[in-house]
């Protein structure tokens, strides 16, 4: 009898093992390993937009930068919450109006390779709802997405409404509109009514990946997640900002006299 429990055990985390994996690539050609051959119009492979499909030309438009401004605001003295929607401010218009180009040289290609071979691919970025300047960057180096087979071709989609930040749906890119990826891809899949035979998720987040796994294991979805780390040497912890465009004390100092002087609600 014990045997035969123990062994159960061990099936379970074997299985356990092999539906829920999270990998480190250093290039994108690694996500050919991870992709299975059968049930593909089954497996969605879900994929981030900065730092993982694109990289923003100007400085202020990347996520090392949105990073630092965080952390800036903080040592200001400004709450995280706050802080975190004050670095959304400043880096939207530099967001919108920035060049982009491939993460990769072989980006376009490996995504473009499997939308031909029928996998559903959708993005999923934290962007706010900048829709059309998203989706003209992608374009502008060749990427599309589209759902067509499982998702009517609407203009633009509300995919969580009850969001204080709602998230949003067009043309194959979910804005998560800096919610948690996960629970914004399980309301996507619950919108389309789709439930797929395995989630493969590409980000250069590892919450993110996370996040998406955890999803994936609550709706007992087989999932491989891949934290994308080819950027990692560029942008470390000892990013700053470049010389001429470091936050003016000023700027902070006022923004904090402000929210002390307004009246509590």
């Amino acid at each position: 009898m014990k045997s035969t429990y123990l062994l159960s055990l061990i099936l379970i985390c074997i299985n356990s093992h092999v539906n829920a994996l999270i990998h480190e690539i250093n290039t994108i050609k690694r996500m050919k390993h991870f992709v299975p051959h059968k049930n593909r119009s089954k497996t969605l492979i879900v994929i981030d937009i900065d730092n993982t499909l694109i990289e923003a030309q100007l400085p202020q438009a990347r996520p090392a930068y949105y990073k630092l401004l965080i952390k800036h605001y903080e040592t200001m003295g400004i709450p995280h919450t706050i802080a975190q929607q004050q670095a959304v401010d400043y880096i939207l218009p530099f967001l919108k109006k920035t060049a982009v180009k491939p993460a990769e040289n072989s980006t376009v290609k490996i995504i473009q390779q499997l939308q031909n071979k029928g996998y559903p691919v959708v993005a999923l970025t934290a962007r706010s709802p900048i829709i059309q300047e998203t989706l003209q960057q992608l374009q502008s180096i060749g990427i599309t997405f589209s759902l067509q087979n499982y998702i009517p071709d609407v203009q633009k989609k509300i995919v969580d409404a009850t969001l204080t930040r709602p998230a949003w749906y067009q043309q194959g890119v979910i804005f998560c509109n800096n919610n948690d990826k996960g629970k914004v891809l399980k309301k996507f899949l619950t919108m389309i009514n789709f439930k797929p035979k395995k989630i493969i998720t590409i980000d250069d987040q590892l919450y993110n990946v996370q996040s998406v796994e955890k999803m994936a294991h609550n709706n007992r979805i087989p999932f491989i997640g891949l934290r994308y780390n080819f950027f990692d040497a560029t942008y470390t912890q000892n990013y700053t900002f470049p010389a001429y465009d470091a936050p003016k004390t000023s700027d902070v100092t006022h923004f904090l006299k402000n929210q002390h002087t307004q009246p509590a609600h």
